[in-house]
């Protein structure tokens, strides 16, 4: 009876593990950004692209992060890659001296 209790235990704990590891992970940075000053819009997109545009003027790419380092790797569509330091709180995105406001 006690290994009986025991195993059902065991597979419970194995099922809700499961159930949770399915949860994808919501990454701050994902959305769209407004630069004031400047009239800049940037999108991040949670399938690792993105663009920023001002005006017509418009620069695809593609984005990697490390939340350990606070790091943004983005490359452009020509293969140029930036490192991008970024702070995120809530609702302003702090990158390199720029400082964005989530688009509502």
């Amino acid at each position: 009876m006690k290994k009986a209790i025991a195993l059902t235990l065991v597979i419970v704990l194995c099922l809700s593990l499961v159930a949770c590891g399915g949860k994808e992970f919501k990454n701050p940075v994902v959305g769209q950004w407004r630069y004031e000053k400047g009239q800049v819009d940037l999108v991040i997109k949670s399938d690792k692209s993105g663009t920023m545009s001002k005006g017509d003027d418009k620069i695809e790419f593609t984005w990697k992060f490390s939340a350990e380092s606070n790091l943004l790797l983005l490359t452009s569509s020509d293969g140029e890659v930036e490192e991008v330091t970024y702070f995120e709180d809530d609702d302003t995105l702090y990158a390199d001296g720029w400082t964005f406001t989530r688009a509502k």
